[in-house]
């Protein structure tokens, strides 16, 4: 056999067929080397079985991208955000598994709203980026609509048990917090964005600047690499 020949991946997405040399490379390099462009929320099947986009990929395998059947929308026309969520949680049980877990922790912690929206976030932010890679600002909405939507349903179900009061909010770790509000928007904003936007949603509180947010970001996620501040678009 053609040495050539044993890297060979075999890749369908939709109409698209392609015999790859992507022998040893993850399914997100694969994801980003394709000759045409992929939808962001297209997971990864290799040989029948869902993968995640850190799978290495060997010679022979069969990858194929699928977008969930919810995700469909009219002739041309992308998915709004609200659809995108919904499909999402409609094709995706462990998401709603997520949020119930996150909304035991927000329980036995004693967590407000607020922190508890904010987990969410990066819970939801982390799953996303495991099944579909890397954010960009594009995806962001549907991130704040999956959000919106697993909150509202939480809120709901919470108000249908009877005799239940809400526990006092616990102690607030602002630096902690500021890090997992960094951590659901980074690197698909800038740390001065991410500072603008905590300051308008923190109005009582001492105002935040790039430094104090990349600080924060660094003591809480110093094991994840640092880009550039060129790529983070900040010269």
């Amino acid at each position: 056999m053609d040495k050539s020949s044993e890297r060979l991946v075999h890749v369908f997405h939709g109409v698209h067929e392609h015999h790859l040399a992507l022998a040893g490379k993850s399914v997100l390099e694969a994801k980003t080397r394709l000759p045409y462009r992929l939808p962001y929320f297209a997971h990864a099947i290799v040989n029948d079985k869902p993968v995640l986009v850190h799978h290495i990929l060997r010679g022979g395998d069969l990858l194929t991208f699928l977008r969930p059947p919810a995700f469909k929308a009219a002739t041309g026309r992308k998915p709004s955000a609200k659809a995108e969520a919904q499909g999402l949680l409609s094709a995706y049980p462990a998401l709603a598994d997520l949020a119930r877990t996150i909304q035991q922790e927000a329980d036995d912690g004693g967590w407000d709203s607020h922190k508890t929206i904010e987990m969410m976030t990066v819970r939801f932010a982390r799953w996303c980026e495991d099944h579909f890679g890397p954010f960009t600002k594009a995806v962001l909405p549907t991130l704040d609509e999956i959000v919106r939507q697993a909150t509202r349903l939480r809120t709901r179900a919470a108000l249908s048990l009877p005799g239940r009061s809400p526990k006092k909010p616990g102690r607030r770790n602002t630096t902690a917090e500021l890090a997992d509000f960094a951590e659901a928007r980074h690197p698909a904003r800038t740390w001065k964005e991410i500072a603008d936007e905590w300051n308008d949603n923190h109005p009582d509180q001492k105002k935040k600047n790039d430094q104090k947010v990349r600080d924060a970001w660094r003591r809480r996620y110093g094991s994840k690499s640092m880009p550039s501040k060129k790529s983070r678009g900040e010269g």
